[in-house]
């Protein structure tokens, strides 16, 4: 009985699957184009009340799902750029760093998070490539899934960009 519930949870989980969608508008008029990645932001599935750190921690996810992004894109053929911290709230400050930094896309994202004990799993992750000037989305992105982590959910979209650019 005890060797069968560890199965039975493996099959679970095979049988759940995972969801990888890209959509690329024009992948050969997005080549060498300059991408700042940078304003992901992370949630928790179920919040719990008594501990404070889940807000940091989310933010640290954040972080790593955004330096996720950066060697998959440059095999697609992006020049990126780093871009500095910024409120994700913060539109005029976002629109100021990619003028300063002669970007033409910005890469947003937002994701939830299924934290189980110091693990951390990614539930969904979507992402869009926002054109500075028009606001034109030409590539977006998702992942849905279960048992999954964080930085192999957004090699999983930046894989699949990788083989749709090329």
């Amino acid at each position: 009985m005890k060797k069968i519930i560890p199965f039975l949870l493996a099959v679970a989980f095979i049988f759940t699957g995972c969801s990888t969608t890209v959509y690329i508008q024009s992948p050969e008029k997005l080549k060498g184009k300059r991408v700042a990645v940078g304003v992901i932001t992370i949630s928790q599935l179920k919040k719990s009340k008594n501990k404070p750190t889940e807000d940091t921690l989310c933010s640290c996810l954040a972080q790593s799902t955004v330096n996720a992004f950066y060697p998959s894109l440059q095999k697609a053929g992006f020049t990126v750029v780093s871009f500095p911290t910024i409120d994700a709230n913060d539109l005029s400050g976002i629109i100021k760093a990619a003028d300063s930094l002669r970007v033409d896309y910005i890469l947003f994202g937002t994701g939830i998070v299924d934290i189980v004990g110091h693990s951390s799993f990614m539930d969904k992750l979507t992402i869009k490539l926002v054109d500075v000037k028009t606001a034109e989305s030409p590539l977006s992105g998702s992942f849905s899934g279960s048992g999954v982590g964080v930085i192999k959910a957004a090699g999983r979209i930046g894989d699949l960009i990788v083989r749709k650019m090329n």
